[in-house]
């Protein structure tokens, strides 16, 4: 696999959104009112939620999946010269869907996307080639699921989606090469699964699958795959400095410096990163923007060619979308991203997700909500400018 496949895969897998264990009960457990009021908040037009974007480089390069109004599935793709909206519907046997995890895989079905239904079921909606089909995943024995992190790993059982159970429990979902199969990864040491993210494929480790979540007890937890015998270890990265860890984190594998860092949203309203150094990981406290808080979730991308290769974009307290940048992984500026026109703020309860494109001068995308529209936005780099686009709604 060649450096650019690297990269851009990532990019696609470390950007999938999830919920928390509490959150999602809330959904499960609650009225349809319930759910329709996560998914528009009092006062607002219904909105689209839980963006996550993939990178493909076979047909539409980007396309962004999301939770619409009703709880259905809808993708938004550019087919070259516009941007389109699709809608991809619901499985029969739910009424609403949440925290869509987009993964492109180049050795088989190229686009599939992970979805859970209210019902704590997991669902799966792939392109063979020439259409789109749902796929029922069910969910592991004695137990629901929820969040969801795909991503791809080039070996014998290419494709693994992440999620968290009701007990407390962190599973994978992962294609054996004739059929997906359930496994259980138990519980971080001393505490529970609260927010999945953060599943990265890292070439250059012996361990090249990682999987990051965040407990109850607000520590960062990782599950990684040791490389020689397929088995699977935790390792408690405890807590970030001065604070707790909270929202779902997010990964990513940086090519040129072949270190893997994973980022996380502290109760303090700061962003963290937890990196490996190249002997052992270690923490960093990025802060905040000046007088503002960080109140969402964080989403990480990176671009070898830039200057500036890594970037973390997160919604800040008064509404406007941040990004981290660092020129070395070491030092670290912020910048004001600001929000669309017309808009009042961004949603961070609606998620966002980063892209890295390789094939256009828009580079970097990073796709959010508005809060007063409820429409999706992407924020992009068009080669001399960050500017914003409105994607409106299905």
């Amino acid at each position: 696999m060649n450096e650019t496949n690297t990269e851009t895969l990532l990019a696609g897998a470390v950007t999938a959104p999830s919920r928390s264990r509490h959150t999602q009960f809330a959904v499960l457990g609650a009225a349809a009112a319930l759910a329709s009021s996560l998914l528009a908040p009092a006062g607002l037009r219904a909105q689209v939620a839980s963006p996550s974007a993939v990178y493909q480089p076979t047909s539409h390069p980007i396309t962004v999946f999301v939770v619409g109004s009703g709880g259905e599935l809808y993708d938004n793709y550019y087919n070259g010269s516009e941007w389109v909206w699709q809608t991809q519907g619901i499985p029969h046997s739910t009424t609403n869907l949440a925290t869509p995890s987009a993964v492109y895989d180049p050795d088989s079905n190229p686009l599939t996307v992970f979805v859970v239904g209210d019902n704590g079921i997991l669902y799966d909606k792939y392109w063979n080639g020439s259409a789109w089909e749902w796929e029922v995943q069910k969910h592991p024995t004695g137990t629901t699921v929820f969040g969801s992190s795909a991503v791809w790993l080039p070996a014998e059982f290419p494709l693994y989606d992440f999620v968290g159970g009701a007990n407390g429990h962190l599973y994978d979902l992962y294609w054996d090469g004739s059929a997906w199969a359930w496994e259980g990864q138990g519980t971080p040491p001393g505490s529970t699964v609260e927010y999945v993210g953060g599943a990265v494929y890292d070439p250059a480790s012996p361990n090249p699958l990682y999987v990051f979540v965040v407990g109850e007890n607000g520590h960062l937890f990782v599950k990684y795959m040791n490389g020689s015998t397929s088995e699977w270890t935790w390792r408690d990265q405890g807590t970030p400095p001065g604070t707790t860890a909270t929202y779902v984190p997010t990964s990513v594998y940086q090519s040129i410096t072949e270190n893997l860092s994973a980022f996380v949203t502290g109760a303090n309203g700061h962003l963290l990163e937890n990196y490996w150094n190249g002997s052992a990981w270690a923490w960093d406290d990025l802060g905040a923007p000046t007088g503002v808080s960080i109140t969402s979730g964080p989403s990480a991308v990176y671009d070898s060619s830039s200057n500036n290769p890594l970037m973390v974009f997160a919604v800040g307290s008064n509404g406007h979308l941040f990004v981290a940048f660092s020129s070395n992984g070491t030092s670290w500026t912020w910048r004001d991203q600001g929000i669309p026109s017309g808009e009042t703020g961004l949603s961070a309860a609606a998620g966002l997700s980063a892209i890295y494109d390789p094939t256009s001068t828009n580079s970097i995308l990073a796709f959010a909500v508005g809060s007063s529209t409820g429409n999706l936005y992407v924020n992009y780099w068009n080669g001399s400018a960050w500017a914003w686009r409105n994607q409106a709604q299905p």
